[in-house]
């Protein structure tokens, strides 16, 4: 049956009562449920239409890996795979020069993220290198950084992935951490003291951590800093000088203020996964890989300015062959082109798809409201990945030549117009 006597059926023509108005009303606030705005007066008529998405075309941008809720270290799961590392920063103002004076040692901790049940690259290990050139100067917000652009590096030293007890930040603000301690898996450096030291007196340039893959293979990911509680962390250990004895010492914690992966983000040739034809037109989504898609309506598509919006709903269907995900979700943003000749894009809202699930549906009542009075044109919507959970993740939604019609994204519609009787 096609989709829009599906559709028809499913919602067809009602003379709304106020109770049952009530109740639509309410539902209207889930995400859903495709009313999106009050319906006033007593009785309306509802009405559907089904409008199809006729083109879907990838579009490669270089993502800015600033901001992400995870950091990368060693080479990912794609065929080309790309090798990651990790740069992180602490701050060490001059008066921290006579402080450090009593440092007796320090240790770097990031704390791992595990999205399945065998985490990559426990086992392998990693290196610490402090990014002491003083041309190697980076910012969190920097983009398509790789490890060719940080040729000069002094290696400090080696570690694994294991599990042990953690410090757990409580106030961001204050940087207060928790008194109990809680077991997590964890990669965890000493740090040389002299460096340190030299950072503070501003002896050698402070660019920073780099960390690297040195042995083994999969990827290591692990907290970054956009998360309040498993933030990376130096803990520095110190002669506590005014209490008695000598070997009375005080833990002091200090969290990195900027922290980034640097990986090559350019699209291979090879392909991500298994490989799709030229001509799919598959709606594909891929952090790591600046891969987002663009959605174009039917020719001609113009919501009924006769009518009410009451509602509208974006569906994509997930297709399983040709998608990577180890995250139990994908958060996304949808954005409205400007105008038809440039790439200029207003964002319009954020959604999450689930793992698991075979379909996600996201509510454009305000937007096609907006179309349907002028406010708005219609140059097509963008999909792309924002960087929350595992970047690395590749999702793929079907297509206009899905196979089965159900399968192909679409935008269903609900129109409203006040009831007259017969």
């Amino acid at each position: 049956m096609p989709t829009s006597q599906l559709v028809s059926r499913r919602w067809g023509r009602f003379a709304w009562q106020p109770p049952l108005l009530a109740l639509v009303i309410m539902l209207g606030s889930c995400q859903e449920n495709p009313l999106a705005v009050p319906l006033p007066g007593t009785q309306w008529v509802l009405d559907s239409a089904a409008v199809q998405i006729s083109e879907v075309s990838l579009l490669p941008r270089t993502p800015s890996h600033g901001g992400s809720r995870t950091l990368y270290a060693g080479h990912s799961a794609e065929t080309d795979h790309r090798e990651a590392a990790i740069l992180l920063k602490f701050s060490f103002p001059r008066a921290d020069t006579t402080l450090l004076d009593s440092l007796l040692s320090a240790r770097l901790t990031l704390i791992l993220r595990v999205f399945d049940e065998d985490p990559p690259g426990l086992g392998a290990s990693f290196e610490l290198h402090a990014v002491d050139a003083p041309d190697t100067v980076w910012a969190e917000s920097d983009t398509a950084l790789t490890l060719a652009n940080f040729p000069q590096l002094t290696f400090q030293t080696m570690a694994s992935p294991r599990e042990d007890s953690v410090v757990v930040r409580i106030n961001t603000i204050t940087n207060e951490v928790a008194d109990t301690l809680t077991f997590r898996q964890q990669i965890s450096f000493p740090v040389d003291t002299l460096l340190l030291r030299q950072w503070a007196a501003a002896a050698t340039p402070n660019n920073g951590f780099l960390i690297r893959q040195g042995s083994g293979s999969g990827l290591l990911s692990c907290y970054s800093g956009e998360n309040d509680a498993f933030s990376p962390y130096l803990a520095l250990t110190l002669a506590d000088t005014t209490a008695a004895g000598a070997d009375t010492v005080v833990v002091q914690y200090r969290f990195s203020p900027g922290d980034l992966s640097i990986y090559p983000s350019a699209v291979p040739v090879s392909p991500v996964i298994e490989p799709l034809p030229p001509d799919d037109r598959s709606i594909e989504l891929n952090h790591s890989y600046g891969l987002r898609s663009f959605l174009e309506f039917e020719p001609d598509f113009a919501p009924d300015s006769a009518k009410v919006v009451a509602g509208a709903r974006l569906i994509l269907r997930f297709r399983p062959d040709a998608s990577r995900v180890r995250a139990d979700q994908v958060v996304m943003q949808l954005s409205r082109r400007e105008t038809a000749n440039t790439e200029a894009t207003e964002r319009l809202l954020d959604f999450t798809y689930s793992v698991g699930s075979d379909s996600t549906i996201i509510n454009l009542g305000g937007f096609m409201t907006a179309l349907s009075i002028g406010s708005r044109e219609n140059h097509g919507l963008e999909l792309a990945v924002i960087p929350r959970e595992n970047d690395f993740d590749h999702l793929t939604f079907w297509g206009p030549d899905a196979p089965d019609e159900g399968l192909r994204p679409r935008v269903e519609i609900i129109y409203a117009q006040p009831y007259v009787a017969p």
